[in-house]
């Protein structure tokens, strides 16, 4: 019972030292992110990623982060990708698409 109360203990006071210095994220803000491209748009771009990565010394990995929003573009690195992006996107979206 002692031991219980003591690891109790612990976990709590662990817990409001992590909410009073903002370390902790609740789930629902964690998966929170600003979408730069529609789901089609996305489909569209499946295979130009790691060509993007590759241009910028970047993994595929990154530039889909960056692609769906995952990942902020707040660098010039990123910002170049998400230009890059739009642009090849540009290029292969079909016309019915771009009217839209």
């Amino acid at each position: 019972m002692f031991l219980l109360k003591l690891f109790s203990y612990f976990v709590l006071n662990k817990y409001e030292n992590s909410i009073k210095n903002k370390s902790f994220v609740l789930k629902s803000e964690h998966r929170k992110c600003m979408q730069n491209f529609t789901n089609d748009e996305l489909r569209i771009l499946r295979g130009v990623h790691t060509v993007i990565g590759r241009k910028y010394s970047k993994s595929g990995r990154y530039v889909s982060l960056i692609a769906q929003g995952k990942r902020k573009a707040n660098t010039l690195v990123a910002k170049s990708i998400l230009k890059d992006l739009k642009l090849i996107l540009e290029i292969l979206k079909p016309k019915e698409m771009k009217s839209e």
